[in-house]
């Protein structure tokens, strides 16, 4: 049983889709609310996108080189902080934080996708040579 439940978080892990369809479904049939099952489906497949990532990066140039990552993440949240600051008087953190939450899934999912390739091309490429 316990095989089977980190099996199913590998995926989660390595194809983070389907942790946004699995989690899509199970809140739609639950509330009956597209917007929420779309917001709680970002939120949850933000967080495998963000391990997911760190894996890829690992795996492409090594374990080095993932600091380059957190000082991405810690970049984007502080002009995001910034811009929320000069929009607003007063900084309302819950709704920084959820913002930020939500610049990373797009930033996650660019960053998924050039990955994806990147690593299928340079391991086709090493194939091949």
């Amino acid at each position: 049983m316990i095989s089977f439940f980190s099996s199913l978080l590998a995926i989660f892990i390595m194809i983070p889709f389907f942790s946004y369809i699995l989690v899509f479904v199970i809140v739609k049939s639950i509330t009956r609310d597209h917007k929420r099952a779309v917001r709680s489906s970002i939120d949850i497949t933000t967080f495998f996108l963000f391990i997911c990532i760190q894996f890829m990066i690992a795996e492409i140039w090594g374990a080095g080189y993932i600091w380059f990552f957190y000082i991405g993440i810690l970049v984007l949240a502080i002009i995001f902080s910034f811009f929320h600051w000069k929009g607003n008087v007063e900084i309302q953190y819950r709704k920084l934080l959820k913002g930020l939450w939500r610049i990373q899934f797009i930033v996650f999912f660019v960053m998924y996708f050039f990955f994806l390739l990147y690593g299928l091309t340079t391991s086709v490429l090493h194939t091949v040579t």
